[in-house]
């Protein structure tokens, strides 16, 4: 059997078959078969050589998204910006493409987070991020006195778990208030140890992203209060309905009561 010459093209294909499934069909409604089926000609064994899960390619997916966009290269050779607005910027460039770039994420529901293989990709993948990416900006930050820490390894690291996960809804997940409260205790500790990271226009887009995480809350309210109202409706205008019969029947009783009476008066009068 010939080898493949080109095995990181049939990498990107299926990768891109796996992107085109997602999107078409949503994550937890995909399989194997079907990202096979989108990859123009590829074989299943050309899928299990590269990937051994759908989860695997997601977390393909995942990488490519951040490395086309790495919000990190954009703000690294800035000379005018210092440490601190760099990592400042940084985080800006991501909240941004948690909204647009990384949205296929919001089909992956309740299956990829009880996935352990997707969850060690992302610890591995984030200690990368902290280790690459993070620290070097915190260590500039450090240097030119923007960012008043002693230990950057350590605060890179913390950065990294509370944005990536604790500020999450997957491990913890709760309402729109817990996830205001979440956000303020990560300025405070953040706060502690130095790196004084938000500014108005973060928290613009942390207020942003609040509004976001709440509309499903406030879209299933406002259902339930039209179905409500409906029901309270239609609840009213089967009471007029009945009332109304109702009425009609006793009237129709009482006609009949008083015919009846007339008669065994008039056979009385006979009498």
């Amino acid at each position: 059997m010939p080898r493949n010459k080109h095995p990181e093209e049939t990498r990107e294909k299926i990768i891109d078959a796996g992107l085109r499934t997602f999107q078409e069909k949503g994550y937890e409604k995909s399989t194997i078969l079907d990202i096979v089926a989108n990859m123009a000609g590829l074989t299943r064994g050309a899928f299990y050589h590269h990937f051994s899960s759908k989860e695997e390619v997601l977390s393909a997916i995942c990488e490519r998204i951040f490395y086309c966009n790495n919000p990190f290269d954009k703000v690294r050779k800035k000379k005018n910006l210092s440490g601190l607005e760099k990592l400042r910027k940084a985080l800006k460039i991501n909240f941004a493409m948690q909204r647009s770039d990384f949205a296929i994420l919001d089909s992956t529901g309740e299956e990829l987070s009880k996935s352990p293989q997707f969850f060690m990709w992302q610890m591995e993948f984030n200690a990368l991020l902290s280790r690459k990416f993070v620290q070097p900006l915190i260590e500039e930050g450090i240097a030119d006195g923007s960012i008043k820490a002693q230990d950057p390894q350590v605060l890179a690291e913390l950065f990294t778990v509370l944005f990536s996960f604790w500020l999450g809804t997957d491990l913890f997940p709760g309402d729109a208030a817990y996830m205001q409260r979440k956000a303020d205790t990560v300025i405070e500790i953040l706060e502690h140890f130095g790196l004084n990271i938000y500014d108005d226009e973060l928290e613009e887009l942390g207020q942003a992203f609040l509004d976001e995480f709440t509309k499903p809350e406030q879209t299933l309210n406002n259902e339930f209060d039209e179905l409500e109202q409906t029901f309270s409706d239609e609840f009213t205008k089967l009471e007029q309905t009945l009332n109304g019969e109702l009425d009609e029947l006793k009237q129709t009783f009482s006609d009949e009561l008083k015919q009846l009476e007339q008669i065994f008066n008039d056979e009385l009068d006979k009498l």
